[in-house]
């Protein structure tokens, strides 16, 4: 075990406020410049045709569930991690970042052989339309290589994260961006290899990826608390706390990957550029949801941090900040993004009908972000103590309970026009969220605990 005095925790503690701002920022950094390489990729694939982008648009579902699995049980391993921290018990967090590898690498690897075996198959039980499974079924096999090495890297980097440190996994998740953008028109236009190359391009980046992890995890010993895989003794309790947390929050991936499957198929009755339309304004939207779930992350962090160290006050005054840091944020975008539309999506494609479903969407559903910065602050809040099945409700609440089967009924049984579908949208956000802040001000005022004494 590599053990250095971790100077940020000791910041945190006296200074929770200007800590999340620097846990946040490189959070942010990172994912502006993965947000970025979508927007790249999503211009380059509309290039090829707007049936491209719908073949792809049947693969973000699948592809999200995967990757949101992996999120999810990396966000149980960084609480894990930052609770002790917190509680300065560095020899438990070198085995929990051993046991949140060897998660990371099973469930990777299941991933990577079930989309190589089942590519086509799984697609087929999504309703694709026969005229886009062949380049939807090529862009999923070659993605699937990438699976089990993109899981790790999110593990890395929710020890990074659990640790305090956020911007070395900013650096190498940037780096990786990079070079994706970089690699896609050499293989979508110069190779001539159009949506494979896109995909082909994806896998090269994650590879570039792991590979800095590794390096800066065992050769340069840049954590507090490095992993040490030799030393791994699998122990069930541990295997048990990281899914505890974590499966919770990878459930909720899961429903909100099966939400975007069945809102593709409500929308394919209208045609598929519908599908086309709501999978620009999604990525459009992205940049709202990444300063939202950036600052959520760093909340994670903290909040496990402070609760390790018993210090109710730090978890009060980091609740207030984040509420209010992320509602300012949702209060920002939706009066930017309203007056932006629909001319922004003319970066994507020229397309009049695609432009008009984007803008239909967005139009609406920026009246749901102040709430919905809320309801994720409270979710992963909730989560930094040590509690994931709240956040797994929500999710349930919003996606299947109310906005699935709204819109179901608006627009395949009513018929109704698509904005109904975007209203069930708001309706469900908003009443979610809701729940979510209501549950977190409970939990916080059930808290009774003193601060360690050394």
């Amino acid at each position: 075990m590599d053990s250095k005095d971790n100077k940020d925790l000791a910041y945190f503690m006296s200074n929770p406020g200007k800590g999340l701002i620097k846990m946040t920022l490189p959070v942010l950094s990172a994912m502006l410049i993965q947000n970025i390489y979508h927007f790249v990729d999503i211009i380059y694939v509309s290039r090829i045709s707007t049936l491209a982008i719908s073949s792809l648009a049947y693969n973000f579902p699948v592809i999200f569930l995967i990757y949101g699995i992996a999120f999810g049980l990396g966000s149980g391993l960084t609480a894990l991690v930052g609770r002790n921290m917190g509680a300065e018990n560095h020899a438990e967090v070198e085995n929990i970042a051993n046991h949140g590898l060897l998660v990371g690498f099973a469930s990777g690897l299941f991933f990577s052989m079930a989309g190589l075996f089942f590519s086509e198959q799984i697609l087929l039980s999504m309703g694709i339309p026969p005229e886009l499974l062949k380049d939807a079924s090529d862009y999923f096999f070659i993605i699937s290589f990438g699976f089990v090495v993109t899981s790790l890297s999110i593990m890395f980097r929710s020890v990074f994260v659990g640790e305090g440190n956020t911007k070395l996994p900013m650096i190498i998740l940037g780096a990786g961006a990079v070079l994706n953008i970089i690699l896609d028109p050499v293989f979508i236009f110069l190779l001539d290899m159009g949506l494979k190359g896109a995909a082909l391009a994806t896998v090269f980046s994650q590879l570039a990826v792991i590979s800095l992890f590794c390096h800066f995890t065992f050769r340069a010993k840049a954590l507090y608390v490095a992993p040490d895989p030799g030393k791994l003794k699998i122990k069930k309790n541990t295997v048990l706390s990281i899914l505890g947390i974590g499966l919770p929050a990878s459930m909720s991936m899961i429903v909100m990957s099966m939400g975007a499957a069945v809102f593709n198929y409500i929308l394919a009755h209208y045609s598929s550029k519908a599908i086309a339309g709501f999978q620009v304004a999604m990525q459009f939207e992205q940049l709202y949801l990444l300063p939202v779930i950036s600052v959520s992350m760093s909340v994670v962090a903290l909040a496990g941090m402070f609760y390790g160290a018993r210090r109710k006050d730090l978890l009060l005054r980091l609740f207030k900040l984040g509420v209010f840091l992320n509602c300012c944020i949702g209060l920002f975008c939706s009066l930017v993004f309203y007056f932006a539309s629909p001319e922004i999506f003319r970066i994507f494609t020229g397309d009049p009908y695609v432009i008009g479903v984007a803008d239909s969407y967005i139009k609406v559903l920026i009246f749901a972000y102040p709430f919905t910065s809320m309801g994720i602050t409270s979710g992963r809040f909730l989560q930094g103590l040590g509690s994931s099945v709240p956040l797994m409700l929500f999710t349930f609440m919003r996606v299947l309970f109310i906005s699935a089967p709204l819109a179901y009924i608006f627009a395949v049984i009513l018929s109704k026009g698509m904005e109904w579908i975007w209203y069930s949208m708001l309706f469900a956000s908003i009443c979610s969220s809701l729940m979510a802040l209501s549950w977190l001000l409970i939990r916080l005022s059930g808290i009774r605990m003193q601060p360690r004494t050394s």
